[in-house]
């Protein structure tokens, strides 16, 4: 409907572990932000990598490269 076809071209930003569970199932990347209840230790206890765990939306666009 939006012209997506492939889920790599998608990235999945959210602040919980619903946020993290959906993105998974779908196997769309997903980037954690911990500005929400969880902390990072608690996405990376469920697979979130290191590098895909935000202080906050904030921090997007330099994760991002703009």
């Amino acid at each position: 409907e939006f012209g997506v076809r492939d889920a790599r071209e998608m990235l999945f930003v959210g602040d919980g572990m619903v946020d993290f569970e959906c993105a998974r199932a779908l196997a769309i990347p997903v980037v954690a932000v911990t500005s929400g209840s969880h902390a990072a230790a608690e996405f990376a206890g469920r697979g979130v990598p290191d590098g895909g765990i935000l202080p906050s939306v904030a921090s997007l666009p330099s994760f991002l490269g703009f």
